[in-house]
């Protein structure tokens, strides 16, 4: 288990609904609305590419939720976890359409969150034991 502490999603949900306004625009995701039928449900896996640190599941989570609150989000590895390439780091069910609408924004923050801590993670193995220490600086 990690020792990643979670910021109040209330702090993140403006960075995350201007993403989504961003990325939807005025219109909505069309595309989606064109060639699925309405009601269409899926279930879906966001998955590591690469050997990796996770981070970034509480963004994608919250993404998921503020396009349809319905979804089913699991996170099965938490931030801060290491990954292997292959690994299934979160679970999604519900309407296809919220799915699609949010999954954008939601790999977006996943992917370069958790391509930060696994360069960080790599400083701080190169590091290890000399009296150097990698810090937060904000």
């Amino acid at each position: 288990m990690s020792n990643v502490a979670n910021v109040p999603d209330i702090i993140l949900e403006p960075m995350v609904r201007n993403a989504i306004m961003e990325d939807l625009g005025a219109a909505g995701d069309v595309t989606t609305r064109s060639v699925l039928p309405e009601g269409t449900r899926y279930k879906a896996q966001m998955r590591a590419r690469q050997d990796a640190v996770v981070s970034g599941m509480q963004v994608a989570s919250l993404a998921f939720r503020l396009i349809d609150p319905n979804l089913v989000v699991e996170t099965v590895v938490a931030d801060g976890t290491a990954c292997k390439a292959g690994d299934t780091l979160m679970r999604i069910e519900g309407s296809a359409a919220s799915i699609l609408a949010a999954e954008r924004v939601a790999l977006n923050f996943a992917g370069r969150l958790s391509g930060t801590a696994t360069l960080t993670a790599s400083y701080v193995q190169e590091l290890a034991g000399t009296k150097t220490r990698i810090t937060c600086t904000r």
